[in-house]
């Protein structure tokens, strides 16, 4: 049955029933032939034994009875073996004879009369050999009642009747309740149908991209649920199968699976199985044993999920282009984009990175939470979590559980366990109850991603070192690109694709940045933590301060470079977040603690490092973003400047205006003097003359004019009575003395 060409599904139900009411029934009426015969002659005739011993003593009990075709059944029952006796034989020799028929239950007879009748309605009444779908139910309803009232095996049955039937294996399930995408769903629908119309229904490929926990396959899963339901209300031949693209191991098993899902020679399966061919090999005989039987089908949808390697997988898949698979879709989840290939007439490709949209977000975190609708931190925490299906599904379950026993933790104390690293911890509890869908938590499987990132390409492992010491925010796609550039002799169209293509790093849409989710980033840390301490233990203790500072070292010395581009650019705002968390990471530093800063300005010309932290503290100052600091840079420049230069060199007053001006704007004006006094150097005419600008506009009018006059003190001595400095502080003091007459009057 299984090589037979079904041209429609009239006629696979025709075949099938066939096979149900010949093969499935006669091994059937066997074994309840040997039943009945053992209950009534084992004592005296002995158990039947297929063997022609058995056959004679059938033969002479059944030789005087008058029966159509006697002498054909009778050499038949002779010979003892009831594998090779057909319908015909067992009917005859079960409900006929006086053997067994004479001493058969009324209801015994009537059950095989029923499936005697429906053998010759099947085989020789239905002379165009098809059957409508509601005929082919009746007809095996009726075969599985029958056999079920003779105590007899309706497996077989049931295996035939959904062979070549519509089904549907889908992805695992979560055990928690899911949001509807509805948006993505509807969106991949149409693209879904209008690749089948504009490729006349010949094969195309779907891909879904996203790093680990943005619901790739939870989303071909609704996706394919959806069609489903739609289709199948049309009771077209159809299926839905999902395969695992993790590895060559996966694929494998996956296809054997579909192989037996398809019905194909159980004994040619193992053959391949138990060859000495490679993986490769064996995966490419099962498609060919597959694309055998697939035309069976009207349409179908094939889900390969897991994909880590897609130019190891793509050429293990149905081909484009095959005749062979036409009527089906390939729907293709990867966390990397760079064996995709571009949307085309029978290709397109959708990222999931930027997450759920806000609505799904709340109802995603309230429907796991149990926690009130209207709450508003919900947007923060989605924001927080960036929007990510698996992470707010983990932070939401993790509620649930420590509000039933701690009901006043909120929404914020979750937030502070995230700022103090413990996403992890918060974690557990969904992984514990989801196993069979998720088989870590998304902090594993993003660290162990951005592993295989690493070491598989030295243009990622230098962008996730960049990150680990900077802040997850959006950072200009060409400066990271100069930074991979300080490590490879490669030029920015060699490093931009890669980069481009890594579904870790989130294209920040116009701006030309790219930036990472907060667990991408945490992953990346951890990454850099472990790499460096196991490059310590490699070295020993003796070689740590060298070789491993060394590494370190040149690591934040291109970090530093790079940040330092910034100041010829207009976005140097965006400069600001990564400044904080590299002084972060630079005081919490294991090899370097609190100096590391300091050691790689011995990697500078001094000149160019004190250039650059006076730009970091400028640009601090200026976005009024953090004044300790921006005052902390600042300081390091002056260190700097003070050993290499000596006390008394412009370039420590020019070290000693910033710190001086940055007091200034966290208004500590005291320590803004102490500073402008250490300098020696006609500007600080300039620094007091700021100061009195900042008294005055708080109407501190008594100190305003202490400083305007210091600053004129200063000017008449250094450059003179003439000097348009001089006549800006006569017009400053001129100013506060009309204040000053105001208030008076």
């Amino acid at each position: 049955m299984s090589g037979l060409p079904w041209e429609s599904e009239e006629s696979q139900n025709y075949i099938r029933a066939h096979y149900i009411v010949t093969d499935a029934v006669e091994k059937e009426l066997r074994d309840f032939f040997i039943q009945e015969w053992n209950k009534r002659y084992q004592a005296s005739l002995g158990a039947w034994d297929d063997t022609n011993v058995s056959g004679s003593q059938l033969f002479n009990l059944e030789k005087k009875r008058r029966r159509p075709n006697k002498t054909m059944l009778l050499s038949k029952f002779q010979n003892g073996n009831t594998n090779e006796w057909d319908c015909t034989v067992l009917f005859d020799a079960i409900l006929y004879s006086k053997s067994i028929g004479g001493s058969l239950s009324t209801k015994e007879k009537t059950e095989i009369d029923i499936l005697r009748k429906l053998r010759n309605e099947i085989t020789h009444n239905i002379p165009d050999k098809t059957l409508t779908n509601k005929d082919f139910q009746t007809m095996t309803t009726t075969v599985e009642n029958a056999l079920g009232a003779l105590g007899l095996s309706i497996n077989e049955v049931v295996r035939i009747k959904s062979l070549f039937a519509s089904f549907i294996i889908l992805p695992p399930e979560p055990a928690h309740e899911v949001v509807y995408r509805s948006d993505k769903i509807h969106e991949i629908r149409d693209d879904l149908e209008k690749l089948r119309s504009d490729n006349d229904s010949k094969l195309t490929y779907f891909y879904i991209s996203g790093n680990p926990g943005s619901g790739k396959s939870q989303l071909a899963r609704q996706v394919c649920e959806d069609i489903w339901k739609a289709v199948h209300a049309k009771e077209e031949a159809m299926f839905v199968i999902t395969l695992n693209g993790k590895d060559l191991d996966s694929l494998l098993h996956s296809y054997e699976r579909f192989c037996r899902r398809l019905n194909c020679n159980e004994s040619a399966l193992q053959s391949v199985s138990s060859s000495s061919k490679t993986k490769e090999e064996k995966i490419k005989d099962l498609i060919s044993r597959i694309s055998c039987r697939i035309k069976n089908w009207k349409k179908w949808w094939i889900i390969v999920d897991n994909v880590e390697n897609l130019e190891l997988i793509s050429p293990l898949l149905p081909l484009k282009g095959d005749e062979v698979w036409k009527d089906g879709q390939v729907i293709l989840t990867t966390q990397n984009t760079n064996a995709v290939p571009q949307d085309s007439i029978s290709t397109k490709h959708i990222s999931l990175i930027h997450g759920m949209n806000d609505q799904e977000c709340r109802q995603l975190l309230v429907l796991l939470s149990r926690t009130e609708v209207d709450n508003p931190i919900l947007d923060e925490v989605a924001e927080k979590l960036d929007r990510q299906p698996l992470a707010m599904a983990a932070a939401a379950v993790y509620m649930r559980e420590v509000t039933n026993s701690c009901p006043d933790f909120s929404w914020r104390d979750y937030l502070r366990k995230l700022e103090k690293g413990k996403r992890g911890l918060t974690e557990q509890r969904l992984q514990q109850i989801n196993s069979a869908a998720y088989s870590s938590t998304m902090s594993t499987a993003v660290l162990l991603a951005v592993e295989k990132c690493a070491e598989n390409n030295t243009i990622l492992e230098h962008a996730f070192n960049l990150f680990s010491l900077i802040s997850f925010e959006p950072l200009p796609l060409d400066l990271v690109v100069k930074y991979v550039q300080q490590q490879e002799d490669l030029e920015a169209e060699d490093i931009i694709p890669t980069l481009k293509h890594c579904s870790l790093l989130v294209q920040v849409c116009n701006d030309g940045d790219i930036r990472l989710h907060r667990v991408v980033h945490e992953a990346v840390k951890t990454l850099f933590n472990k790499t460096q301490g196991a490059n310590i233990s490699e070295t020993g203790i003796e070689n740590k301060d060298r070789k491993n500072t060394q590494n370190i070292s040149k690591i934040i010395f291109d970090a530093v470079k790079t940040m330092s581009y910034f100041s010829d650019r207009e976005d140097k705002s965006k400069l600001i977040p990564h400044l904080k968390a590299f002084k972060k990471e630079m005081n919490n530093n294991s090899i370097l603690p609190d100096q590391a800063l300091y050691v790689i300005s011995f990697d500078f010309e001094k000149t160019e490092i004190c250039r650059i932290y006076d730009f970091f503290g400028d640009t601090l100052d200026y976005h009024k973003s953090d004044y300790k600091l921006s005052t902390e840079f600042y300081q390091l420049a002056l260190k700097i400047r003070v050993e290499h230069f000596g006390q008394n060199h412009t370039h420590v007053a020019t070290s000693y205006a910033n710190l001086g001006w940055a007091c200034i704007t966290a208004c500590d004006l005291d320590l803004a003097n102490d500073y402008y006094q250490r300098r020696k150097h006609s500007n600080v005419a300039l620094s007091y003359n700021n100061l009195g600008i900042v008294c005055e506009s708080k109407g501190d009018l008594d100190r305003a004019n202490d400083y305007y006059q210091r600053a004129l003190d200063i000017q008449l001595d250094r450059i003179g009575p003439k000097h348009p400095y001089v006549a800006l502080s006569y017009n400053n003091l001129g100013s506060v003395c009309q204040s000053k007459a105001t208030l008076v009057m």
